[in-house]
């Protein structure tokens, strides 16, 4: 499922040949869930899944995961193809992101004591979510100062998902 996901864009395969290894994924997925279902040990639990706080944790992650996964190789590019900034440019204005999230992992244990579980993982997903939304609006009139401010405050915000 990983791979057709990842070539989808490329347009690498035809069309018929990405529908089929998206079917053969999705019967090896429906083949784990009917063994899953049937052995007494299984990796992964099904039924796990009928509980409603697992369900929506693991569905939320998912999803969060995906969009956090691609900012790395997308702001370069933005900044770059997009921005016209150099190489060396864009790498600096990615850095103001792990400076945040390194500096921020000092606090989370505290926002988690604070706040709990449950309320740190839905709050910051929204909030990784909108941030995420708004570097669509980075265009070649930010000032400069803005897109550093986002990309701090986009950081600031990882550990609290990934802790969580």
């Amino acid at each position: 499922m990983s791979y057709v996901l990842e070539i989808f864009g490329e347009h690498a395969l035809g069309l018929g040949e990405v529908l089929g290894l998206l079917m053969l994924s999705l019967t090896l997925i429906a083949g784990y869930g009917f063994h899953a279902t049937r052995t007494a040990f299984p990796l992964l639990q099904m039924s796990l899944f009928r509980i409603r706080t697992f369900n929506a944790a693991v569905s939320g992650s998912f999803f969060t995961r995906l969009g956090i996964g691609g900012v790395p190789f997308l702001l370069p590019l933005l900044y770059q193809v997009g921005l016209g900034f150099t190489p060396v440019q864009s790498g600096l204005l990615i850095m103001p992101q792990a400076i945040a999230a390194m500096s921020s992992k000092f606090i989370i244990p505290k926002i988690l004591d604070r706040v709990g579980y449950r309320g740190v993982l839905i709050s910051n997903t929204v909030i990784l979510g909108l941030l995420l939304m708004l570097f669509a609006t980075i265009g070649q009139t930010t000032p400069l100062w803005a897109i550093l401010a986002q990309a701090f405050c986009y950081g600031a915000s990882l550990p609290c998902n990934i802790r969580a």
